[in-house]
Protein backbone atom coordinates (compact mmCIF):
# COMPACT_ATOMS: atom_id res chain seq x y z
CA UNK A 1 0.00 0.00 0.00
CA UNK A 2 1.77 3.13 -1.26
CA UNK A 3 1.67 6.35 1.42
CA UNK A 4 3.84 9.64 1.68
CA UNK A 5 6.06 10.40 4.04
CA UNK A 6 4.49 11.62 7.25
CA UNK A 7 5.69 14.82 8.76
CA UNK A 8 4.52 15.92 12.04
CA UNK A 9 0.49 18.09 11.03
CA UNK A 10 -2.23 19.72 12.70
CA UNK A 11 -5.39 18.04 10.97
CA UNK A 12 -7.58 20.57 9.84
CA UNK A 13 -11.40 20.23 11.22
CA UNK A 14 -14.41 22.29 11.92
CA UNK A 15 -14.63 24.75 14.90
CA UNK A 16 -16.21 22.59 17.62
CA UNK A 17 -13.58 19.92 17.55
CA UNK A 18 -10.66 22.81 17.74
CA UNK A 19 -10.94 23.62 21.46
CA UNK A 20 -10.86 19.90 22.25
CA UNK A 21 -9.05 18.12 20.04
CA UNK A 22 -6.23 20.30 18.45
CA UNK A 23 -3.46 19.19 21.31
CA UNK A 24 -4.45 15.32 20.19
CA UNK A 25 -3.68 16.49 16.62
CA UNK A 26 0.10 17.87 16.87
CA UNK A 27 1.22 14.28 17.12
CA UNK A 28 4.28 13.50 15.15
CA UNK A 29 5.08 11.03 12.40
CA UNK A 30 8.90 10.57 11.72
CA UNK A 31 10.88 7.65 13.77
CA UNK A 32 13.02 9.91 15.83
CA UNK A 33 11.01 12.82 16.93
CA UNK A 34 7.62 10.13 17.39
CA UNK A 35 10.01 8.32 19.66
CA UNK A 36 10.03 11.79 22.01
CA UNK A 37 6.54 12.27 21.72
CA UNK A 38 5.37 8.65 23.01
CA UNK A 39 8.09 9.29 26.09
CA UNK A 40 5.91 13.27 26.71
CA UNK A 41 2.44 10.61 26.04
CA UNK A 42 3.74 8.11 28.55
CA UNK A 43 4.27 11.42 31.13
CA UNK A 44 0.78 13.01 30.24
CA UNK A 45 -0.91 9.61 30.75
CA UNK A 46 0.50 9.34 34.05
CA UNK A 47 0.41 13.08 35.64
CA UNK A 48 -2.61 14.57 33.29
CA UNK A 49 -4.29 16.70 35.97
CA UNK A 50 -1.37 18.64 36.33
CA UNK A 51 0.42 18.67 32.64
CA UNK A 52 -3.59 18.58 31.11
CA UNK A 53 -3.52 22.45 30.32
CA UNK A 54 -0.21 22.26 29.01
CA UNK A 55 -0.56 18.96 26.61
CA UNK A 56 -0.38 20.72 23.27
CA UNK A 57 2.76 22.74 24.15
CA UNK A 58 4.40 19.80 25.55
CA UNK A 59 3.84 17.53 22.24
CA UNK A 60 4.52 21.00 19.71
CA UNK A 61 6.44 20.40 16.79
CA UNK A 62 9.95 22.58 16.69
CA UNK A 63 9.81 25.61 15.03
CA UNK A 64 12.11 24.19 12.80
CA UNK A 65 9.59 21.50 11.38
CA UNK A 66 6.98 23.63 12.13
CA UNK A 67 6.41 24.88 8.50
CA UNK A 68 4.84 21.59 6.01
CA UNK A 69 4.49 22.98 2.58
CA UNK A 70 4.87 20.84 -0.50
CA UNK A 71 7.44 21.38 -3.58
CA UNK A 72 8.68 20.61 -6.44
CA UNK A 73 4.73 19.40 -7.19
CA UNK A 74 3.67 18.13 -10.99
CA UNK A 75 1.35 15.43 -12.11
CA UNK A 76 2.36 13.08 -14.85
CA UNK A 77 -0.33 11.55 -17.09
CA UNK A 78 -1.58 8.63 -19.07
CA UNK A 79 0.11 6.78 -16.77
CA UNK A 80 -0.52 2.88 -15.46
CA UNK A 81 -1.16 2.65 -11.71
CA UNK A 82 -0.46 -0.58 -10.00
CA UNK A 83 -2.96 0.45 -7.09
CA UNK A 84 -5.83 1.34 -9.79
CA UNK A 85 -6.21 -1.05 -12.14
CA UNK A 86 -9.15 -0.08 -14.78
CA UNK A 87 -11.29 -2.82 -16.22
CA UNK A 88 -14.46 -2.17 -18.82
CA UNK A 89 -17.40 -5.09 -17.68
CA UNK A 90 -19.99 -5.82 -20.53
CA UNK A 91 -22.53 -8.03 -20.17
CA UNK A 92 -26.07 -8.70 -21.22
CA UNK A 93 -29.33 -7.14 -19.08
CA UNK A 94 -32.76 -8.65 -20.27
CA UNK A 95 -32.30 -7.44 -24.02
CA UNK A 96 -29.61 -4.81 -23.76
CA UNK A 97 -25.90 -5.36 -23.45
CA UNK A 98 -24.46 -2.97 -21.77
CA UNK A 99 -20.76 -1.69 -20.00
CA UNK A 100 -19.60 -0.58 -17.59
CA UNK A 101 -16.05 1.18 -15.99
CA UNK A 102 -14.78 -0.48 -12.43
CA UNK A 103 -11.53 0.49 -10.77
CA UNK A 104 -10.58 -3.15 -9.02
CA UNK A 105 -9.59 -2.54 -5.53
CA UNK A 106 -8.94 -4.92 -2.18
CA UNK A 107 -11.71 -5.48 0.23
CA UNK A 108 -10.76 -4.21 3.64
CA UNK A 109 -11.11 -4.75 7.69
CA UNK A 110 -11.49 -1.55 10.30
CA UNK A 111 -11.60 -1.85 13.89
CA UNK A 112 -13.13 0.11 16.40
CA UNK A 113 -10.38 0.10 19.10
CA UNK A 114 -11.32 1.47 22.92
CA UNK A 115 -8.32 1.96 25.66
CA UNK A 116 -9.74 0.92 28.61
CA UNK A 117 -7.40 1.59 31.03
CA UNK A 118 -7.39 5.39 29.37
CA UNK A 119 -10.87 5.35 28.39
CA UNK A 120 -10.34 6.54 25.78
CA UNK A 121 -10.91 5.59 21.50
CA UNK A 122 -7.39 4.71 19.62
CA UNK A 123 -7.62 6.61 16.23
CA UNK A 124 -4.73 6.63 13.52
CA UNK A 125 -4.03 10.06 12.17
CA UNK A 126 -2.54 9.97 8.52
CA UNK A 127 -1.38 11.75 5.54
CA UNK A 128 -3.70 11.00 2.60
CA UNK A 129 -2.49 13.30 -0.97
CA UNK A 130 -5.28 12.92 -2.17
CA UNK A 131 -7.10 14.64 0.61
CA UNK A 132 -4.52 17.49 0.29
CA UNK A 133 -5.56 17.70 -3.63
CA UNK A 134 -8.92 17.48 -3.10
CA UNK A 135 -8.78 20.31 -0.24
CA UNK A 136 -7.06 22.84 -2.56
CA UNK A 137 -8.79 22.25 -5.55
CA UNK A 138 -12.03 23.44 -3.77
CA UNK A 139 -10.50 26.66 -2.70
CA UNK A 140 -12.25 29.68 -4.69
CA UNK A 141 -8.88 31.12 -6.14
CA UNK A 142 -8.03 27.51 -7.47
CA UNK A 143 -11.32 27.48 -9.48
CA UNK A 144 -11.25 26.21 -13.29
CA UNK A 145 -7.56 25.66 -13.19
CA UNK A 146 -5.83 23.17 -13.97
CA UNK A 147 -3.47 20.93 -11.96
CA UNK A 148 0.07 22.43 -13.29
CA UNK A 149 -1.14 26.22 -12.81
CA UNK A 150 -1.90 25.87 -9.07
CA UNK A 151 0.91 27.01 -6.80
CA UNK A 152 1.11 24.07 -4.45
CA UNK A 153 3.58 25.79 -2.20
CA UNK A 154 0.74 27.80 -0.76
CA UNK A 155 -0.92 25.49 0.87
CA UNK A 156 -0.14 23.65 4.56
CA UNK A 157 0.07 19.76 3.91
CA UNK A 158 -1.74 19.49 7.37
CA UNK A 159 -4.94 19.55 5.30
CA UNK A 160 -4.16 16.50 4.18
CA UNK A 161 -4.47 14.71 7.27
CA UNK A 162 -6.94 12.18 7.96
CA UNK A 163 -8.64 10.38 11.11
CA UNK A 164 -9.30 7.06 10.54
CA UNK A 165 -9.41 3.41 12.15
CA UNK A 166 -7.26 1.06 12.28
CA UNK A 167 -7.77 -0.62 9.14
CA UNK A 168 -6.14 -2.44 6.32
CA UNK A 169 -6.78 -4.59 2.80
CA UNK A 170 -7.93 -8.25 2.81
CA UNK A 171 -4.88 -8.88 0.57
CA UNK A 172 -3.54 -12.58 2.12
CA UNK A 173 -5.27 -16.07 2.11
CA UNK A 174 -6.31 -15.49 5.71
CA UNK A 175 -9.42 -15.42 7.90
CA UNK A 176 -10.56 -11.91 7.76
CA UNK A 177 -10.26 -11.80 11.97
CA UNK A 178 -6.80 -12.29 11.56
CA UNK A 179 -5.76 -9.78 9.27
CA UNK A 180 -7.97 -7.45 11.53
CA UNK A 181 -5.63 -8.72 14.77
CA UNK A 182 -2.29 -7.97 12.33
CA UNK A 183 -3.69 -4.47 11.79
CA UNK A 184 -4.15 -4.01 15.16
CA UNK A 185 -0.79 -4.84 16.16
CA UNK A 186 1.14 -3.20 13.45
CA UNK A 187 -0.47 0.27 13.37
CA UNK A 188 -1.36 0.45 16.83
CA UNK A 189 1.23 -2.06 18.57
CA UNK A 190 -1.54 -3.97 20.67
CA UNK A 191 -1.45 -7.78 20.56
CA UNK A 192 -5.12 -8.55 20.96
CA UNK A 193 -6.39 -12.23 21.14
CA UNK A 194 -9.26 -13.28 18.15
CA UNK A 195 -11.81 -13.98 20.29
CA UNK A 196 -11.16 -10.34 22.06
CA UNK A 197 -12.07 -8.79 18.66
CA UNK A 198 -16.01 -8.79 18.22
CA UNK A 199 -17.27 -8.35 14.47
CA UNK A 200 -19.84 -5.54 14.20
CA UNK A 201 -21.73 -5.11 10.58
CA UNK A 202 -20.22 -4.63 6.88
CA UNK A 203 -20.47 -2.19 4.36
CA UNK A 204 -20.59 -2.53 0.44
CA UNK A 205 -17.51 0.43 -0.20
CA UNK A 206 -17.24 2.16 -3.41
CA UNK A 207 -20.59 0.38 -5.05
CA UNK A 208 -20.37 3.02 -7.79
CA UNK A 209 -16.68 1.48 -9.04
CA UNK A 210 -14.96 -1.45 -7.03
CA UNK A 211 -17.84 -2.65 -4.72
CA UNK A 212 -15.22 -3.95 -2.33
CA UNK A 213 -16.25 -5.27 1.38
CA UNK A 214 -15.14 -3.93 4.33
CA UNK A 215 -15.87 -5.72 7.70
CA UNK A 216 -16.29 -4.00 10.87
CA UNK A 217 -14.51 -4.89 14.27
CA UNK A 218 -14.77 -3.77 18.08
CA UNK A 219 -12.00 -4.64 20.04
CA UNK A 220 -10.90 -3.18 23.99
CA UNK A 221 -6.87 -3.06 24.80
CA UNK A 222 -4.87 -2.28 27.61
CA UNK A 223 -1.35 -1.32 28.36
CA UNK A 224 -0.89 -5.04 28.92
CA UNK A 225 -1.41 -6.06 25.57
CA UNK A 226 1.13 -3.07 24.48
CA UNK A 227 4.08 -5.10 22.03
CA UNK A 228 4.91 -2.51 20.11
CA UNK A 229 4.46 1.62 19.59
CA UNK A 230 3.23 0.99 16.14
CA UNK A 231 3.06 3.18 13.52
CA UNK A 232 2.90 0.60 10.34
CA UNK A 233 4.47 -1.04 8.07
CA UNK A 234 7.84 1.56 6.86
CA UNK A 235 8.03 -1.27 4.24
CA UNK A 236 4.83 -0.21 2.40
CA UNK A 237 5.86 3.38 2.82
CA UNK A 238 2.82 3.77 5.66
CA UNK A 239 3.76 6.06 8.66
CA UNK A 240 0.69 6.38 11.06
CA UNK A 241 0.36 8.16 14.18
CA UNK A 242 -1.85 7.04 16.98
CA UNK A 243 -4.33 9.92 18.29
CA UNK A 244 -6.31 9.36 21.90
CA UNK A 245 -10.28 11.02 21.98
CA UNK A 246 -12.22 11.26 25.32
CA UNK A 247 -16.06 10.15 24.90
CA UNK A 248 -16.39 14.26 24.53
CA UNK A 249 -14.00 14.74 21.49
CA UNK A 250 -15.72 11.90 20.05
CA UNK A 251 -18.98 13.14 20.13
CA UNK A 252 -17.69 16.30 18.98
CA UNK A 253 -16.08 14.91 15.90
CA UNK A 254 -19.14 12.95 14.89
CA UNK A 255 -21.34 15.99 15.07
CA UNK A 256 -18.62 18.53 13.26
CA UNK A 257 -19.48 19.35 10.14
CA UNK A 258 -16.51 19.03 8.27
CA UNK A 259 -14.66 15.87 10.33
CA UNK A 260 -11.15 15.07 8.51
CA UNK A 261 -12.93 11.56 8.52
CA UNK A 262 -15.04 8.99 6.02
CA UNK A 263 -18.66 8.29 6.69
CA UNK A 264 -17.36 4.31 7.78
CA UNK A 265 -15.57 5.47 10.41
CA UNK A 266 -18.16 8.31 11.40
CA UNK A 267 -20.84 5.72 11.83
CA UNK A 268 -18.14 3.52 13.59
CA UNK A 269 -17.84 6.19 16.29
CA UNK A 270 -21.68 6.65 16.34
CA UNK A 271 -22.56 2.59 17.25
CA UNK A 272 -19.69 2.84 19.72
CA UNK A 273 -21.18 5.56 21.44
CA UNK A 274 -24.47 3.59 21.61
CA UNK A 275 -22.92 0.20 22.42
CA UNK A 276 -20.12 1.20 24.46
CA UNK A 277 -20.69 -1.31 27.48
CA UNK A 278 -19.47 -4.64 26.96
CA UNK A 279 -22.73 -6.32 28.02
CA UNK A 280 -24.29 -4.48 25.02
CA UNK A 281 -21.72 -4.71 22.28
CA UNK A 282 -22.25 -9.17 22.99
CA UNK A 283 -25.73 -8.66 23.27
CA UNK A 284 -28.44 -10.73 21.26
CA UNK A 285 -30.54 -8.90 18.73
CA UNK A 286 -33.93 -8.84 19.17
CA UNK A 287 -35.59 -9.24 15.81
CA UNK A 288 -34.05 -8.40 12.68
CA UNK A 289 -35.15 -6.69 9.21
CA UNK A 290 -33.17 -7.33 6.13
CA UNK A 291 -33.78 -5.12 2.76
CA UNK A 292 -33.90 -6.95 0.05
CA UNK A 293 -34.16 -5.53 -4.23
CA UNK A 294 -36.96 -5.60 -6.21
CA UNK A 295 -37.68 -6.44 -10.08
CA UNK A 296 -33.71 -7.72 -10.33
CA UNK A 297 -33.21 -8.52 -14.01
CA UNK A 298 -30.38 -11.30 -14.31
CA UNK A 299 -26.87 -10.26 -15.51
CA UNK A 300 -25.06 -12.97 -18.05
CA UNK A 301 -22.26 -13.14 -20.50
CA UNK A 302 -20.01 -10.81 -18.59
CA UNK A 303 -17.02 -10.03 -20.41
CA UNK A 304 -13.93 -7.89 -18.86
CA UNK A 305 -11.00 -6.02 -20.89
CA UNK A 306 -8.36 -3.55 -19.64
CA UNK A 307 -9.38 0.07 -19.22
CA UNK A 308 -6.22 2.45 -18.56
CA UNK A 309 -8.67 5.23 -19.59
CA UNK A 310 -12.22 5.98 -19.67
CA UNK A 311 -14.17 9.53 -19.91
CA UNK A 312 -14.85 9.01 -15.55
CA UNK A 313 -11.58 6.84 -14.86
CA UNK A 314 -8.13 9.12 -15.82
CA UNK A 315 -5.43 8.09 -13.43
CA UNK A 316 -2.42 10.68 -12.79
CA UNK A 317 0.86 10.56 -10.80
CA UNK A 318 1.53 13.02 -8.05
CA UNK A 319 5.10 13.67 -7.74
CA UNK A 320 5.92 16.10 -4.60
CA UNK A 321 8.43 17.23 -1.84
CA UNK A 322 7.71 17.66 1.62
CA UNK A 323 10.22 18.43 3.82
CA UNK A 324 13.39 16.62 3.37
CA UNK A 325 11.23 13.74 1.04
CA UNK A 326 10.02 12.97 -2.50
CA UNK A 327 7.12 10.69 -2.75
CA UNK A 328 4.96 10.01 -5.24
CA UNK A 329 1.10 9.11 -5.28
CA UNK A 330 -1.64 8.19 -7.97
CA UNK A 331 -5.02 9.66 -8.20
CA UNK A 332 -8.49 9.32 -9.68
CA UNK A 333 -9.75 12.93 -8.97
CA UNK A 334 -13.53 13.18 -9.17
CA UNK A 335 -16.51 15.88 -8.77
CA UNK A 336 -17.59 15.73 -5.26
CA UNK A 337 -21.34 15.02 -4.26
CA UNK A 338 -24.14 15.23 -2.36
CA UNK A 339 -26.80 12.70 -0.34
CA UNK A 340 -30.18 13.30 1.27
CA UNK A 341 -31.94 11.62 3.41
CA UNK A 342 -35.77 11.72 3.50
CA UNK A 343 -37.90 10.86 5.83
CA UNK A 344 -41.91 10.21 4.55
CA UNK A 345 -44.14 11.72 7.60
CA UNK A 346 -47.17 10.37 5.95
CA UNK A 347 -45.76 6.61 6.42
CA UNK A 348 -43.36 7.35 8.87
CA UNK A 349 -40.28 5.75 6.69
CA UNK A 350 -37.11 6.46 5.80
CA UNK A 351 -36.35 6.63 1.83
CA UNK A 352 -34.17 5.18 0.10
CA UNK A 353 -33.12 4.77 -3.65
CA UNK A 354 -32.14 1.00 -5.10
CA UNK A 355 -29.17 1.35 -7.30
CA UNK A 356 -28.26 -0.54 -9.97
CA UNK A 357 -24.38 -1.74 -9.52
CA UNK A 358 -22.69 -3.97 -11.75
CA UNK A 359 -19.14 -3.33 -9.38
CA UNK A 360 -21.03 -4.63 -6.33
CA UNK A 361 -21.33 -7.92 -7.82
CA UNK A 362 -18.22 -8.33 -9.19
CA UNK A 363 -16.67 -7.19 -6.04
CA UNK A 364 -18.30 -9.67 -3.78
CA UNK A 365 -17.43 -11.83 -5.94
CA UNK A 366 -13.49 -11.16 -6.31
CA UNK A 367 -13.79 -11.00 -2.43
CA UNK A 368 -15.03 -14.48 -1.87
CA UNK A 369 -12.72 -16.22 -4.62
CA UNK A 370 -9.20 -16.90 -4.08
CA UNK A 371 -6.23 -14.30 -3.50
CA UNK A 372 -5.44 -13.29 -7.24
CA UNK A 373 -8.13 -14.76 -9.21
CA UNK A 374 -8.63 -13.56 -12.46
CA UNK A 375 -12.19 -12.58 -13.14
CA UNK A 376 -12.34 -14.78 -16.29
CA UNK A 377 -11.73 -17.56 -13.95
CA UNK A 378 -14.77 -16.58 -11.98
CA UNK A 379 -18.00 -18.46 -12.79
CA UNK A 380 -20.21 -15.49 -13.24
CA UNK A 381 -23.50 -17.72 -13.70
CA UNK A 382 -23.30 -18.73 -10.32
CA UNK A 383 -23.04 -15.13 -8.69
CA UNK A 384 -26.66 -14.25 -7.29
CA UNK A 385 -27.85 -10.98 -9.36
CA UNK A 386 -29.06 -9.43 -6.11
CA UNK A 387 -25.75 -9.02 -5.64
CA UNK A 388 -25.45 -6.21 -8.49
CA UNK A 389 -28.79 -3.87 -6.29
CA UNK A 390 -27.76 -1.49 -3.51
CA UNK A 391 -29.50 0.34 -1.06
CA UNK A 392 -28.03 3.96 -0.96
CA UNK A 393 -29.09 7.93 -0.29
CA UNK A 394 -30.48 9.70 -3.05
CA UNK A 395 -27.42 11.45 -4.41
CA UNK A 396 -26.05 13.15 -7.10
CA UNK A 397 -22.80 15.07 -8.42
CA UNK A 398 -22.03 18.84 -8.33
CA UNK A 399 -18.67 20.92 -9.75
CA UNK A 400 -16.12 22.01 -7.02
CA UNK A 401 -17.15 25.73 -8.13
CA UNK A 402 -20.49 25.48 -7.49
CA UNK A 403 -22.39 27.93 -5.13
CA UNK A 404 -24.36 27.07 -1.86
CA UNK A 405 -27.45 27.91 -3.87
CA UNK A 406 -26.44 26.19 -6.60
CA UNK A 407 -25.78 22.85 -4.64
CA UNK A 408 -29.50 23.24 -3.00
CA UNK A 409 -30.93 23.43 -6.29
CA UNK A 410 -29.07 20.14 -7.44
CA UNK A 411 -30.36 18.52 -4.54
CA UNK A 412 -34.07 19.17 -5.01
CA UNK A 413 -33.86 18.52 -9.11
CA UNK A 414 -32.27 15.10 -7.87
CA UNK A 415 -35.01 14.15 -5.36
CA UNK A 416 -37.77 15.17 -8.04
CA UNK A 417 -36.09 13.28 -10.85
CA UNK A 418 -35.10 10.33 -8.85
CA UNK A 419 -37.80 10.07 -5.53
CA UNK A 420 -40.53 12.10 -7.29
CA UNK A 421 -40.89 14.89 -4.43
CA UNK A 422 -40.94 18.21 -4.73
CA UNK A 423 -39.35 19.68 -1.19
CA UNK A 424 -38.61 22.78 -0.45
CA UNK A 425 -36.48 22.92 2.67
CA UNK A 426 -33.57 20.70 3.66
CA UNK A 427 -30.76 20.75 6.97
CA UNK A 428 -27.34 20.25 6.32
CA UNK A 429 -25.96 17.84 8.45
CA UNK A 430 -22.34 16.75 7.91
CA UNK A 431 -19.61 16.70 4.95
CA UNK A 432 -17.32 13.51 4.92
CA UNK A 433 -14.89 12.56 2.85
CA UNK A 434 -15.34 9.79 0.35
CA UNK A 435 -11.72 9.19 -1.60
CA UNK A 436 -9.72 9.52 0.70
CA UNK A 437 -6.91 7.12 -1.08
CA UNK A 438 -7.50 8.80 -4.37
CA UNK A 439 -9.94 11.24 -4.96
CA UNK A 440 -10.04 12.91 -2.33
CA UNK A 441 -13.23 14.30 -2.59
CA UNK A 442 -15.88 15.01 0.15
CA UNK A 443 -19.93 14.35 0.14
CA UNK A 444 -22.19 16.85 1.40
CA UNK A 445 -25.53 15.40 3.14
CA UNK A 446 -28.70 16.66 3.94
CA UNK A 447 -31.81 15.72 5.63
CA UNK A 448 -35.94 16.34 4.41
CA UNK A 449 -39.20 15.75 5.46
CA UNK A 450 -41.95 14.59 2.29
CA UNK A 451 -45.35 13.79 2.33
CA UNK A 452 -47.48 12.56 0.02
CA UNK A 453 -48.74 16.58 -0.95
CA UNK A 454 -45.41 16.98 -2.41
CA UNK A 455 -45.69 14.21 -4.65
CA UNK A 456 -44.51 14.98 -8.62
CA UNK A 457 -47.31 14.92 -10.83
CA UNK A 458 -47.41 12.01 -13.09
CA UNK A 459 -43.75 10.99 -12.10
CA UNK A 460 -42.17 8.05 -13.38
CA UNK A 461 -38.98 6.06 -11.51
CA UNK A 462 -35.49 6.18 -13.82
CA UNK A 463 -34.96 2.79 -14.83
CA UNK A 464 -31.58 1.92 -12.53
CA UNK A 465 -32.57 4.54 -9.66
CA UNK A 466 -35.80 3.38 -7.60
CA UNK A 467 -36.72 4.69 -4.65
CA UNK A 468 -37.26 2.32 -2.04
CA UNK A 469 -38.11 2.77 1.94
CA UNK A 470 -37.85 1.13 5.50
CA UNK A 471 -40.28 1.64 8.11
CA UNK A 472 -38.92 3.91 11.01
CA UNK A 473 -39.32 0.92 13.77
CA UNK A 474 -37.71 -1.48 11.35
CA UNK A 475 -34.17 0.43 11.56
CA UNK A 476 -32.71 -0.57 14.59
CA UNK A 477 -33.05 -4.21 13.63
CA UNK A 478 -31.92 -3.38 10.11
CA UNK A 479 -28.59 -1.27 11.61
CA UNK A 480 -28.32 -4.54 13.87
CA UNK A 481 -28.96 -7.29 11.50
CA UNK A 482 -26.04 -8.86 10.36
CA UNK A 483 -25.29 -9.73 6.67
CA UNK A 484 -22.88 -11.82 4.49
CA UNK A 485 -24.06 -10.18 1.71
CA UNK A 486 -23.70 -5.96 2.27
CA UNK A 487 -25.80 -4.17 0.04
CA UNK A 488 -25.32 -0.60 1.73
CA UNK A 489 -22.70 1.21 2.21
CA UNK A 490 -21.80 3.30 5.50
CA UNK A 491 -23.27 6.40 4.38
CA UNK A 492 -27.10 5.01 4.51
CA UNK A 493 -26.28 3.16 7.97
CA UNK A 494 -24.54 6.42 9.26
CA UNK A 495 -27.77 8.88 8.72
CA UNK A 496 -29.83 5.97 9.98
CA UNK A 497 -27.94 6.06 13.42
CA UNK A 498 -28.13 9.85 12.61
CA UNK A 499 -32.03 9.96 12.35
CA UNK A 500 -32.53 7.64 15.35
CA UNK A 501 -30.82 9.90 17.15
CA UNK A 502 -32.13 13.30 16.24
CA UNK A 503 -35.65 11.47 17.24
CA UNK A 504 -34.84 10.67 20.38
CA UNK A 505 -33.62 13.71 21.23
CA UNK A 506 -36.88 15.53 20.78
CA UNK A 507 -38.40 12.55 22.59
Amino acid sequence: MQLAQHLPATVAISKPLVSKVSGLFARLSNDLYRSLVFKKDALLHKTYPLFSPYKSALLRKPPAMAAELLANVTFEENIRSAYLRGVKCTFTQGDKRQSYDLVLRHSSVATILFHTGMKKMILVKQFRPAVLVGHVLRQPENFNKKLGEIDWTKYDASNGYTLELCAGMIDKKLPVIDIAREEIEEECGYAVKNEDIHFVTTFNVAAHESGGVQYLFYAEINDSMKVTEGGGNPSEDEYITKVFLTEDEIRALVSSEYPPSPSSMLYALMWWLENKCSKQVNAVTTGSYEWHPKDVVPLTNLEFEQMPLSDRFIPLRMHFTIGSLSRSWDLALCHESFAILLYDEDRKELIFTQRFRPAALIGLARHRAPPKTKLESIDWSLQPSEWAYTIELCSGHYERNASKEQIVKQVKECVARRCGYLINEMDFVTSYLIGISFSGDRQKVYYAKVNSSMKVKDWKPLEDVIPCSIPFDKVPAYLQTPTDVPTRPPAVMLMMQWFLNRQLQRV
